[in-house]
């Protein structure tokens, strides 16, 4: 893939905002070009949209919180930045194939093995 200092700017303001819910009309604000444009660059330049590049970021975060901690799905999504669990659910069930929860599980089940 392509790389660019516009869309390597998008990259790093939406990582530094992930928890946010940052528009896309703000982000194109902060970096200085328009809408229009910054979607076409980066959708050019990644193979996904600002939105989708958002949601993977959001969901890789939550996969590591899932593994790592023992917190509450509802809250796993409101700090990884989604609006609420059901849509949390949701999205990281199209990205992952299975649910938060059983993601979890699957990961405790194979820490398990991997520690006997």
């Amino acid at each position: 893939m392509m790389s660019s200092p516009v869309v390597d700017r998008i990259k790093n303001l939406i990582e530094q905002n992930l928890e946010s819910n940052m528009s896309l009309p703000e982000i194109s604000k902060r970096v200085g070009i328009s809408v229009f444009y910054m979607s076409h660059i980066f959708k050019n330049t990644t193979g996904m949209t600002v939105v989708e590049y958002r949601t993977l970021l959001r969901i890789n975060k939550a996969k590591k919180e899932l593994r790592e901690t023992d917190k509450n799905i509802t809250s796993i999504a409101y700090d990884c930045g989604f609006s609420s669990q059901g849509y949390f659910s949701e999205r990281f069930l199209k990205v992952c194939g299975m649910s938060p929860t059983r993601y979890r599980s699957e990961k405790k089940i194979q820490e398990n093995v991997i520690i006997q």
